[in-house]
């Protein structure tokens, strides 16, 4: 996923401790983290500005978090995008959504669900058939909680599950969760429409829906953290010895 924060976001009264949570997804490479105008380490930006009165070691950390962002946004394949901005309520609807420093924070720290027929078995089979260093990326996803493989059951399930994700929060979070679908047959949903809240696939584009519970579900289908989607989406075959059919 992609945030961009707005400069005057920097000469705003944001408690530092939340900017800095944002820019540690940058640091570890979860999202991307950009700035507006792009960050320059020599420039004369509010970033930098507030960037100079932080602590050596904080603001080391932070310029390294928007130069691999910098660097990993020339080469992603995410289509999810929203703004950061100084503003007293997120706009959810917009293209893209603009959200407060606070919703914002609470939107990266969200695992992406990925919803999966057999949670066990198809997850054992993805883990198996990418390959390097996309089987890596997932596995070390997986074991940050990052992504969280969900059990959506057969494929009319599945279909209802998706629609639930675009009302309701899941539990014990007031702040929904991103989603990717994978039926164990890729194209095998006759007659499923795109479910209330699922955009068209477009560049970093993102649509979040607010609902009168203040829940915020993000559903951005075809998109997986680290660039898994295309990998998954295109599997070398028996890459782990053995077809699709006869997996345990």
């Amino acid at each position: 996923m992609i945030a961009t924060l707005d400069d005057a976001l920097f000469a705003a009264p944001v408690e530092p401790l939340l900017l800095l949570s944002i820019l540690r997804h940058g640091q570890e490479g979860r999202h991307i983290i950009l700035t507006d105008p792009s960050f320059q380490r020599h420039g004369q930006g509010a970033v930098n500005q507030w960037l100079a009165a932080r602590d050596p070691l904080v603001r080391d950390a932070a310029e390294a978090a928007l130069d691999r962002s910098l660097s990993a946004y020339n080469s992603t394949t995410s289509l999810a995008e929203f703004r950061v901005e100084a503003r007293k309520q997120s706009h959810w609807e917009g293209t893209p959504p603009e959200l407060t420093p606070k919703d914002a924070a609470r939107v990266l720290a969200l695992p992406l669900l990925l919803v999966l027929e057999d949670r066990r078995a198809d997850k054992h089979f993805l883990r198996c058939v990418l390959p390097e260093p996309r089987r890596g990326e997932l596995r070390d996803a997986l074991g940050r909680g990052w992504i969280r493989a969900e059990h959506g059951g057969g494929l009319s399930n599945m279909k209802k599950y998706v629609e639930t994700l675009g009302t309701s929060p899941p539990s014990g979070c007031g702040c929904g969760s991103s989603s990717t679908v994978m039926p164990s047959s890729p194209g095998s949903l006759p007659g499923i429409q795109k479910p209330s809240g699922i955009p068209v696939r477009r560049r970093r584009s993102l649509t979040i829906n607010s609902s009168a519970a203040a829940s915020r579900t993000i559903c951005h289908p075809g998109h997986c953290t680290n660039g898994l989607a295309s990998a998954v989406a295109n599997p070398l075959p028996g890459s782990c010895g053995r077809s699709r059919r006869s997996r345990p």
